[in-house]
């Protein structure tokens, strides 16, 4: 029995000697050890993941928000209700007030308020006429002001008239917390909005497919009197990581605006980011609340 034993034992020094001398020991040891590095990768990857869609983005702008169109659900949201001036975002709404009564055959009368209106603008010929489809190409592409002060002139006779169908459209919008003024977003005491009003602005474009493929665009050719004039959209973000439309704005008192579509895995949603410091952190904070607001769906 004895003898057995020492057998037994003896092929057991044996098996271990050859296994140490042959490095198959070493690989034992790697294999447990590249499992166990690969799951700490795995869980501090879910980890870090989970982190950054829990943890809130801080952004530059003053207010910002990000809807979740299906459902109609603020996800991000920082002073949503502040009145701030919207600048050209405004025009979303002037191009409501024109799609409701006008359409792309209808004629545009350039005037001489239009010619007064400061930049952007086309700077056309008084009297010149412009096709309705081309004036809102200029207004929502090229965020031309005069082109937006032609059109509440022409669609009201005068722009305080104007204001006035846009306020009536606001409020039909269920809009309590905005007041405008005029049609290209120039700043006014009396023309002001919020995030979250705009963001209702914003979603009912989806109502009017003649806007929605206008904002669409990258650029555009449009032909006025004697001369064709190159459009290029002023959102930068447009065709970057699902942004498949948007309107900026901008004035020293409204600061760096954009109101922004995007479509991700067939979802869509809306970014308003108002009163951000330049034209690179307004665009690094709408990317920064739609990443995380995704993150939350």
């Amino acid at each position: 029995m004895k003898y057995i034993l020492k057998c037994i034992v003896g092929i057991f020094i044996i098996i271990f000697v050859w296994i140490l001398f042959s490095g198959n020991i070493g690989k034992v040891v790697q294999v447990f050890s590249s499992k166990n590095t690969n799951s700490l990768i795995k869980t501090q990857g879910k980890v870090a993941e989970d982190n950054q869609y829990n943890e809130i983005p801080s952004v530059t702008s003053v207010s910002a928000l990000t809807l979740d169109v299906s459902d109609n659900k603020i996800i991000y949201a920082k002073n949503i209700h502040r009145r701030m001036y919207p600048a050209s975002t405004t025009k979303l709404l002037t191009a409501q007030v024109f799609a409701d009564s006008e359409n792309k055959n209808s004629l545009i009368t350039y005037t001489r308020d239009s010619k007064m209106q400061p930049q952007s603008k086309l700077d056309l010929i008084v009297g010149e006429n412009l096709r309705g489809d081309t004036a809102m190409k200029a207004m929502l592409i090229y965020s031309a002001n005069d082109v937006a002060e032609a059109i509440g002139e022409n669609v009201a006779g005068n722009i305080p008239t104007f204001a006035e169908k846009m306020n009536e459209k606001a409020s039909s919008l269920g809009l309590k917390e905005s007041h405008f003024a005029n049609a290209n977003g120039l700043p006014n005491e009396n023309h002001y909005t919020t995030a979250y009003d705009l963001s209702k602005i914003a979603k009912n474009v989806y109502n009017y497919p003649w806007i929605m493929n206008t904002i669409e665009e990258k650029s555009d050719d449009i032909k006025t009197r004697g001369r064709y004039i190159h459009l290029e959209n002023t959102n930068k973000l447009l065709g970057i990581k699902g942004c498949i439309a948007g309107k900026t704005g901008y004035t020293a008192a409204a600061g760096r605006c954009l109101v922004a579509y995007y479509e991700r895995n067939n979802k869509k949603m809306i970014g308003i980011v108002l009163s951000s410091t330049n034209e690179q952190t307004v665009d690094v904070d709408m990317e920064k609340i739609i990443d995380w607001s995704y993150g939350k769906l």
